[in-house]
């Protein structure tokens, strides 16, 4: 299960059309590029991660991720470990939560979703079933 929450875009451009004006120039502008340049170089991963880290970035501001979910979306969405995760959620947090945290906080006050946690390999494993000991 995802924890990005895609809206069609028609509703995520309705959210996009009611962010604050600097906020719209983050996302979409060309300052954009060089805070998930500086990211991705800092975390040294490669280019290719630019759009799913896009959207992730997208998503904290338009309704989709709540901050919470961060390093969860993360590893879901950029398919990276533990520790290299935790390191460009931290990155994100810097250069895109921190600088924008009133805003994401009267955005996300109501929400008392807790993240889901990602399946382990017992509740995968039960999901299995071993056709050499069925009926």
């Amino acid at each position: 299960m995802s924890v990005i929450k895609l809206k069609p875009n028609a509703v995520e451009m309705l959210f996009y059309r009611k962010l604050p004006n600097p906020i719209k120039h983050i996302l979409a502008g060309p300052e954009n590029v060089e805070l998930t340049t500086k990211i991705l170089q800092e975390a040294a991963i490669g280019e290719n991660y630019r759009p799913y880290l896009n959207t992730v970035v997208f998503g904290l501001f338009v309704d989709e991720l709540n901050p919470k979910d961060l390093v969860y979306a993360i590893k879901e969405w950029l398919a990276l470990e533990d520790a290299k995760a935790e390191l460009v959620a931290a990155l994100v947090r810097k250069v895109f939560i921190e600088p924008h945290k009133d805003f994401l906080e009267k955005m996300y006050k109501n929400t008392s979703q807790a993240p889901p946690s990602p399946p382990n390999d017992s509740q995968e494993r039960s999901n299995v079933v071993n056709l050499k000991q069925a009926p």
